[in-house]
């Protein structure tokens, strides 16, 4: 082997052995290669006799002194000495080097029939890439040592000033720098052999990547096409079924009307398909009946979604359908079907027992009246705007979906500050909850109204808008429903909303944001934050959690979306609570889709109510009755049901909660009377107020392509303001000052009072003083679109 080079693939040559006690050491020829260490008598032996071999990747290596080092294999311990410092340095390096990469060929191993020759050059090419690392380690250190070494000797001659003592120092000194540069040398010529393998396989493997990268990306431009023909495929198919779904409806009505040729069809409605092969290329917005269960309710897709500058997620993959032209006559028909339905849904069986109070199920607000004429009950239609989808879509590939801005043709003329405030719709089952003079009672109602919060969220495919940092929301209805309302974003890193609202004996506030894991075919969002509801009369408090939402079909197929999970409401007052779960659709199940099931303890954990319905239409509620009724001792009684009862005694089950209909709701964003009314302009409101946000309102007045504009430089105009707050606090803090960062307006970070480890923004109260005097001195400005007078 070439003087002072270390090659840790083989290393050979004579070391001294420890035999026993009267041989002592004995010279002994060694030999280092494949990550084995064997040794011989002479190298004459190494055809035929082999003394001893130990294997590196699970040995010890430990030096002694300058010349000695042992070599401890487990089963057999070798004490090895060399002629000099420098000889043992050379074979303790290259007994290391030939450790690490034993022990990675050792963990690769198993998987080492499996791997593709890229897989393998790789390795190869990281193998070296450790080489390299070690050479450097072992540079570095011996590098150290002998500066150290130069400084020790500088020092000491210029400390020495007797001749005698400096030359003696002298010569130390020399000969340890002498030994520290030899060792120093070793360590980089070693390191240079690895620069060169290193360099040589980088030059080898060079056109080979090349190749790989190029054949790489003729798959991803073959996947490209694949997807785009099997998206054009799928909407061919639902564009065929849903026309097939249409003339079989028609042929009903015509058979009815006309018996004796029932092959002739309405006006309007084509014996086949007639779309050509360019509009294969377009998805347009969807007005269609889809089967119940797989209707695309986007509920959490927008509760849940508060992506960084309205950017793509689960809930911008809205499904685009075919449009069907369909004749006046059947759309009234189905309206006039949606009436008949809730008209026989409101009527209870005879034999129904009540049993909640009276007062209570009557409705104890039913006799106020209610200023109808003042909201409005309408919106524009939505316009059937075509949309190649596709070319957005394959935009994505690749890149992270929470970055990418979609158009306003995805949403719905709302923000998110409403749609949170939509939750108050059904807000009667709140009013009725704060009447209840039983707190199990009580918490009936509060599970229904949970439950109602997603009651908009089966058929509503656009998302709301995310709002801008400081926008708000205030949904003022003392006057006809008794409460009123505030929101506000609070945070835009992450995107977080709060929300206030105070009713009649009753107290709601939440905060609001999530976070989505993505699986391939679907999205997985979870909510994250706590709602609360606190009862003035009773002073009962209550909490509860969102469930996850699943989006499925993402990639390829219609958007639908499933509610899934277990929902725990809590009385932190009295211990009792509630247990609902939502059940996730299975393809196999012969349960109703859209299942929420339930049951109400007491603070003994007895089973008092159980709740069955469908999260997005009813609930329904009975009252377990037991053969013991008197609990005294807490203990149920042996027979009584409990939780995990599959099949409970009960009374006749009670209409808790309806979903309203909604009648020409199809054609306005699947919105209700009440969320008509939400975005309905209104004066004297705070100007930071979702009401002013100008793309929300031109999407509204049907100005799509103006309405894209101006979200684009609202969302810029954000990202300025951001840049400005963080160049202001860089500059401060390096002059030494604190600069605060963004406080909301109307809302304060605080401790939860139920969960002193989590924080929350509540409500600190100013805002309805603040519009009484019309005092908004204090709010931000972030609707100016113009660059030259934004609001810092």
């Amino acid at each position: 082997m070439p003087d002072g080079r270390v090659c840790p693939d083989q290393f050979r040559g004579y070391l001294w052995k420890w035999t026993n006690y009267i041989k002592g050491y004995q010279k002994r020829w060694f030999v280092l290669a494949n990550g084995l260490l064997s040794y011989y008598r002479s190298p004459a032996e190494m055809n035929h006799t082999c003394r001893g071999t130990i294997n590196l990747a699970g040995a010890f290596i430990d030096t002694v002194d300058s010349c000695s080092f042992v070599v401890n294999g487990g089963s057999q311990v070798w004490h090895l000495r060399a002629g000099s410092e420098i000889e043992r340095q050379r074979w303790v390096t290259a007994l290391e080097l030939a450790k690490a990469k034993s022990i990675k060929n050792l963990a690769s191993d198993d998987d080492s029939d499996s791997d593709s020759e890229e897989e393998i050059t790789i390795k190869v090419i990281g193998s070296k890439l450790d080489d390299l690392t070690i050479s450097n380690n072992l540079v570095n250190n011996h590098g150290g040592a002998l500066q150290k070494a130069i400084s020790d000797y500088v020092e000491r001659k210029s400390q020495t000033n007797v001749e005698k003592k400096n030359k003696e120092s002298k010569e130390q000194s020399l000969k340890l720098i002498n030994e520290k540069a030899q060792l120093f040398r070793i360590t980089s010529n070693a390191m240079m052999t690895a620069c060169a393998d290193f360099l040589e396989l980088a030059k080898t493997y060079e056109k080979k990547f090349s190749r790989l990268i190029n054949v790489e990306r003729g798959k991803r431009l073959r996947l490209e096409e694949t997807v785009e023909t099997l998206a054009k495929q799928h909407i061919q198919l639902e564009r065929a079924c849903e026309i097939e779904k249409v003339k079989e409806s028609y042929k009903s009505v015509a058979h009815l009307e006309n018996p004796e040729n029932p092959n002739i069809l309405p006006l309007g409605v084509s014996s086949r398909d007639e779309g050509s092969e360019e509009e294969d290329d377009h998805f347009e917005d969807a007005i269609s009946d889809l089967p119940e269960h797989f209707s695309t309710n986007n509920e959490t897709n927008f509760m849940t979604e508060n992506f960084e500058e309205d950017s793509l997620s689960a809930n911008d993959n809205s499904s685009v359908d075919l449009t069907l032209q369909q004749p006046k006559y059947f759309m009234d028909t189905e309206i006039k079907r949606a009436h008949s339905d809730q008209a026989i849904s409101d009527v209870k069986p005879s034999g129904h027992k009540r049993w909640l109070s009276e007062d209570v199920t009557a409705g104890s607000f039913g006799a106020l009246e209610v200023n109808k004429g003042k909201y409005r009950t309408h919106i524009k239609n939505r316009p059937n705007v075509n949309l190649n989808l596709w070319s957005i879509m394959k935009n994505c590939i690749g890149k992270e979906l929470t970055k990418i801005p979609m158009p306003v043709n995805f949403n719905e003329p709302l923000s998110m500050t409403q749609r949170l405030t939509e939750e108050l719709e059904y807000s009667d089952l709140l009013d009725r909850a704060a009447c209840c003079e039983n707190s199990l009672e009580q918490i009936c109602y509060i599970a229904a109204f949970s439950i109602s919060c997603y009651a908009s969220t089966a058929v509503r495919t656009g998302k709301p808008f995310n709002p801008l940092l400081g926008e708000t929301y205030e949904c003022d209805r003392n006057e006809d429903l008794g409460w009123q309302s505030l929101a506000e974003q609070v945070s835009h890193h992450p995107p977080s909303l709060a929300h206030h609202a105070e009713g009649r004996g009753w107290t709601l506030w939440q905060n609001f944001t999530m976070s989505s894991k993505f699986r391939g075919k679907y999205l997985l969002v979870s909510p994250i934050g706590t709602a609360h509801c606190k009862f003035a009369k009773s002073g009962n408090h209550y909490t509860w959690k969102k469930v996850t939402t699943t989006v499925n079909n993402i990639i390829v197929g219609k958007l639908w979306i499933d509610q899934s999970g277990e929902m725990d409401i809590i009385n932190h007052t009295t211990g009792e609570k509630c247990n609902l779960k939502y059940h996730s659709y299975s393809y196999f199940s012969r349960d109703v889709p859209k299942r929420v099931t339930g049951c109400v303890f007491d603070k003994n954990n007895v089973t008092r109510y159980v709740l069955s319905g469908i999260w997005d239409q009813k609930v329904d509620c009975a009252k377990v009755i037991y053969k013991e009724p008197n609990i005294g001792n807490g203990k149920q009684p042996q027979g009584m049901p409990t939780s995990k009862s599959s099949n409970p005694n009960t009374l006749p089950s009670q209409l808790l909660w309806a979903k309203k209909p909604l009648p020409g709701a199809k054609l306005m964003y699947y919105f209700s009377e009440f969320t008509c009314s939400l975005n309905q302009e209104e004066k004297n409101v705070c100007p930071t107020d979702s009401r002013f946000r100008p793309d929300i309102r031109l999407m509204e007045q049907q100005n799509f392509d103006e309405a894209n504009t101006v979200k684009l430089a609202l969302e810029e105009n954000q990202r300025l303001r951001r840049r400005q707050r963080d160049s202001d606090a860089q500059i401060a803090g390096q002059e030494g000052h604190v600069c605060e960062t963004y406080k909301p307006t109307w809302f304060e970070y605080t401790e939860d009072e139920q969960s002193p480890d989590v924080g929350i923004y509540v409500y600190k109260g100013g805002y309805w003083e603040a519009k009484v005097k019309q005092d908004w001195s204090h709010c931000p400005d972030i609707y100016t679109t113009s660059s030259s007078s934004v609001a810092l």
